[in-house]
């Protein structure tokens, strides 16, 4: 797991625990969950919506894509 070890693992976890104490690990644990979770929720959102966009270009036939390219004027100078 990341190249930790046991012992290191209860190291760090002793640390804390001197760092914040036992009454406030709990709070702390659950705010990073709510943080992960959040940060879940917003990857796939980001996901879905290029989802989509992709999905609506797969559909839309390539020459509506390039028509108003195509049948823009030209300037000539």
């Amino acid at each position: 797991m990341f190249g930790i070890g046991g012992g290191e693992i209860i190291f760090i976890l002793l640390v804390v625990l001197m760092l914040f104490g036992s009454d406030k690990i709990p709070e702390i644990a659950r705010t990073l969950g709510k943080l992960m979770a959040q940060l879940k929720n917003a990857t796939n959102d980001i996901k879905s919506e290029i989802q989509k966009a992709l999905m609506g270009l797969q559909r839309t036939p390539l020459f509506l894509i390039f028509l108003p390219k195509l049948l823009k004027p030209k300037k000539i100078l």
